[in-house]
Formats: C-alpha cells, structure tokens, sequence
C-alpha cells in the first residue's frame, strides 16, 4: 500500500513529492502508521526500488512461461503484453535514477534483462547475430519512448501504432525465414 502510493506519486509529483506526510495523507492514515512499516524515508525509497525491480522481473517471468509457444506466439505474446502494459512507474524511475544511484543501478539491471528477453524472442523469430541485438534495443527503445510518449495519446493511437510495429517485426521475421 505505502510502496504502490510512492510509486504513483513519483511518476505523477517527482521523488521530492514522496514524503512521508504526503504519502500518509493520500493514503488517509497517520504518519505513525508509516513508521509501523519503515524506520525512515531512506527505507521506503529503498524498498520503492525493490517494488519496481521485483515487479519488472516477475513480469518478465510471465513472459518467458511461453518459450514452448511457438516463435510468432511469442513474439505477439511480448508486444502485446507491451501495449497492455502501464508504463507510469518505469517513466518515474527513469527520471528518479538520473539522480539516485540505486535507482540508477535498478533501471540499468531491468534493461539489461528486458533487452536480453527481446534478443530471445527475435533470434527465435529468425534473427542473428548484431542483427538480433540492434533489433532488441529498437523495440526496448521505441518501448521506453512510448512510455513516455504515447500517456498523453489516446488508446486506440496507442493499439493501431503497436499494431504496425507488430507486423514490421512479422514482416522482417517473415523475410529471414
């Protein structure tokens, strides 16, 4: 509960918004009600981190349940689960690890296990080598940009632009088969 409404509030007021009265606040309990929970700020900012880490790798446990699925399936199964997903705590994380170091260390391990996820499932769609590298770091970044991008664009903008990347992504797999 404390952890979700951090979360919120660093995506929609900034980390220097996340204060314990803020949070007590919002929530509509004490702030002695915080201390029951953490012994200081230090430790929700700290536990906030582990919240998006642990969540983001549980996502991309989700994910790779489909490796019997065959390689389109999964590739649908990723984009997908991209559209669908809400990106509002990944954008607030970028912005807060541009000045937090453990934030920083955070976002730059779910990269790296998010990049490595994609790479997986485009060799599996036929791509090698740097080919299948760059290709994973174009959807990941294209990914991260409409994060930030597309919470202002209405959903269906949203579902028709992920659609033409889906069949971009087909139509290349389709190429090297």
């Amino acid at each position: 509960m404390w952890l979700d409404i951090a979360l919120d509030t660093l995506h929609d007021q900034g980390i220097q918004e996340v204060k314990v009265e803020h949070l007590a606040r919002r929530l509509g309990v004490t702030k002695g009600s915080f201390y029951h929970h953490f012994s200081d700020r230090r430790e929700l900012l700290l536990g906030m981190i582990d919240r998006w880490r642990t969540t983001q790798e549980g996502y991309l446990g989700w994910l790779a349940e489909a490796r019997d699925e065959d390689a389109k399936a999964r590739l649908h199964r990723l984009l997908e689960f991209i559209l669908g997903k809400d990106g509002r705590h990944d954008v607030g994380m970028r912005a807060w690890a541009r000045a937090d170091r453990a934030a920083a260390r955070a976002v730059e391990t779910v990269d790296r296990l998010r990049i490595d996820y994609v790479e997986e499932v485009l060799r599996a769609n036929g791509f090698d080598g740097d080919e299948a590298r760059l290709r994973a770091r174009m959807v990941y970044l294209y990914q991260v940009g409409e994060q930030s991008w597309s919470l202002r664009d209405p959903d269906d903008l949203r579902r028709r632009l992920y659609r033409l990347h889906t069949q971009l992504l087909e139509r290349a797999a389709d190429r090297r088969e």
